[in-house]
């Protein structure tokens, strides 16, 4: 698949093999985490980021 693809996953999908099966599926390299809470702290930050593959370049923003 080419171009950009947005997806809007709520917290009812995040899961480590919802994820790492639509990186696959989308070919992904980024992923952006749109939450108040994550970008703050810089804990849940690393903990999103160690839940995804290597390869992935993280965005983390405020809403």
């Amino acid at each position: 698949m080419k171009g950009i693809v947005h997806i809007r996953v709520d917290d009812r999908l995040i899961h480590g093999q919802v994820a790492t099966r639509w990186v696959s599926h989308f070919n992904a390299n980024r992923i952006m985490v749109i939450d108040d809470a994550v970008a703050a702290n810089e804990g849940r930050e690393n903990a999103a980021a160690q839940c995804s593959p290597g390869r992935l370049q993280h965005l983390y923003s405020l809403f």
